[in-house]
């Protein structure tokens, strides 16, 4: 009950009122009305659905029926009463329910009124409502036979120019990959499925064993998949990013808005109301763009524009049959899909004229492209002769070079032979003085090593022949192992290096030692070249305080104090008393 009446609510203030219609489509004494005001309410022994109710007289046995053009409708109920108000037909049918179970195979809902002349009521009542859905015609077998016949031969048509359109566009994608085919192609997808929603046809042919799939693909897929197709199709061929920016995102969004009313209006049928505001509202958007890019100077938006006019005025005239300003016929029935129809024929003129205007551009490069070349060619000629003109001075000039070149081939021999000698000589000298240079650098470094040995070198001098952790490391890896690498594990003599070079990985037995393993500097927490200074200073009884040391090699006081008690302890071990120099102490004795 609440949701009934928030249907009707809705309704009212959206100035949409529910028409519930049930009217004679020709003029005949056969059958008539005899309540001219069919009216809309709730009947007293069914009241989840709403009702429409009047009273007809037949006065022939002629057949006649009643058609329901609303096919989206997911149940229908139709009673005919007699005078007594017994019911003496009863039919039962929607979009919920198998097409097979139908009376007629037709896309529209049909009732029969086989009955014998008298005067029925006639009861109809429907489940779920919208606006302008509650359309019902009473026609003669006769007559609905030639509209039926004319109808699906109109549908047929419609369709097969759609489809034809299609083709014929998937067809110059492939052929040019131009992206403004393939978006009409899914535009007129949209159509198709906007189409067979509003006409039924999908449910007939497509979906016939599938109630549910039908309502969800009238109800919630068709006009997304149209509305969608539409707005990309118009974005890319009028070109709205780059004239009108915002409108694409305000598009985007508004497809969105709709997208989610519909998702709700499951929980709040009101709202599938509401979201019609919206759908239309991106039409008539898109409408006013394309008239204001028109005169921006795109002339295609002008084929745009003329094109959607056609489904504007297919629209207006929808709106005013469902008014009763115009009569239903065929064309007003389907003015949509001469409007769709139009609107197609005016776009597929404006592709072609496109797809003109790039090969006339084309035809042009070609002109272009053929007149350059000619220009080339002419261009070459005349360097052919420049070079045949230049060759033969060129000729002339190297024949002249020749006998210049042997006479200075001649000198040139005489000159290399004496240059042979001379490089034979530098060669020797410079053999000596790189014997010499070496000798001297060798001397050099002899003697600075002395000078540390001999207690007589600074710490900046110090630095200079230990200036780094991988110079010290390589003196205590002579040192530990003058013969090379051994295990002191198994005595193994070959390894690899253990992630870095300083560490070595025994091949025989995989034990892991560093260099500064098993010497003075294991697990040393500062520079091996300031813990170096150190231990010369310690073992040379250099007369320096802790801080004076602490100030010249920036380490801590007590850091060099512990270090200093350590080389000190050492030095006074009864098995490093031999020792001559500070680098005797560094190795541990086992």
């Amino acid at each position: 009950m609440i949701t009934r009446i928030l249907t009707l609510l809705t309704c009212f203030f959206l100035l949409l009122p529910v028409q519930a219609q049930l009217v004679l489509d020709e003029y005949t004494s056969d059958i008539f009305l005899t309540d001219k005001n069919s009216f809309f309410g709730i009947h007293t022994g069914d009241t989840a659905y709403y009702w429409i109710e009047t009273n007809i007289q037949k006065n022939t046995s002629s057949d006649f029926l009643i058609e329901c053009l609303a096919p989206q409708l997911k149940e229908v109920k139709c009673y005919v009463l007699n005078q007594g108000k017994d019911t003496i037909r009863s039919f039962i049918t929607g979009a919920a329910y198998p097409f097979s179970q139908r009376y007629l195979q037709h896309k529209n809902f049909i009732f029969p009124l086989n009955m014998e002349p008298g005067v029925y009521t006639i009861c109809i009542g429907v489940r779920d409502i919208q606006p302008d859905e509650l359309y019902f015609k009473i026609r003669s077998d006769h007559f609905f036979t030639e509209y039926a016949i004319s109808e699906y031969f109109f549908l047929g048509c419609y369709y097969g120019v759609l489809l034809i359109v299609l083709l014929y566009n998937l067809f110059l994608y492939m052929k040019g990959a131009m992206r403004v085919h393939i978006l009409y192609v899914f535009y007129i997808i949209g159509c198709i499925a906007l189409s067979v929603r509003e006409d039924g046809i999908a449910y007939q042919y497509v979906l016939s064993y599938f109630p549910s799939l039908n309502f969800i693909f009238n109800l919630y897929l068709a006009k997304p998949i149209f509305l969608s197709t539409f707005i990309v199709y118009s974005v890319s061929f009028l070109e709205i990013k780059r004239y009108a920016a915002g409108i694409k995102k305000l598009l985007l969004f508004l497809l969105g808005i709709y997208v989610c009313m519909l998702l709700l209006s499951i929980a709040i049928p009101a709202l599938m109301l509401l979201s019609e505001y919206v759908f239309f509202s991106v039409f008539i958007i898109v409408y006013i763009t394309s008239l204001f890019i028109a005169k921006k100077g795109n002339h295609f938006a002008y084929y745009f524009f003329a094109g959607f006019s056609m489904v504007m005025l297919s629209v207006l005239i929808n709106l005013l049959r469902s008014f009763n300003i115009l009569p239903s016929t065929i064309f007003t029935v389907y003015s949509f899909n001469y409007g769709i129809i139009l609107e197609v024929i005016i776009f597929s003129v404006a592709l072609a004229d496109k797809i003109r205007i790039i090969q006339q551009e084309k035809e042009q490069s070609k002109e272009a492209l053929i007149v350059q070349l000619s220009e080339n060619d002419g261009l070459q000629q005349r360097l052919i002769v420049e070079l045949e003109e230049k060759k033969t001075l060129q000729e002339k000039v190297n024949r002249e070079l020749e006998t210049k070149v042997r006479e200075r081939t001649a000198e040139l021999q005489s000159a290399n032979e004496k240059l042979e000698a001379f490089a034979k000589e530098t060669d020797r000298l410079n053999s000596e003085l790189d014997r010499f240079n070496y000798a001297l650098q060798k001397e050099i470094k002899e003697e600075k090593i002395s000078r540390i040995y001999n207690q007589d070198v600074s710490y900046e001098e110090f630095l200079n022949t230990y200036p780094d952790d991988d110079t010290c490391l390589k003196v205590i890896q002579q040192l530990k192992w003058p013969d090379g690498f051994v295990c002191k594990k198994c005595g193994n003599t070959k390894a690899s290096n253990a992630g870095v070079w300083y560490r070595k990985k025994c091949s025989k037995c995989g034990t892991i030692e560093s260099i500064t393993a098993n010497t003075l500097f294991h697990h040393l927490k500062f520079p091996l070249n300031k813990a170096f200074y150190l231990t010369y200073v310690e073992f040379s009884n250099m007369k320096q305080t802790d801080e004076a040391l602490s100030e010249l090699i920036d380490l801590r006081k007590p850091t060099i104090w512990a270090y200093r008690k350590k080389v000190e302890e050492r030095m006074a071990d009864k098995n490093y008393k031999k020792a001559t120099n500070w680098k005797d102490i560094v190795l541990d004795l086992l």
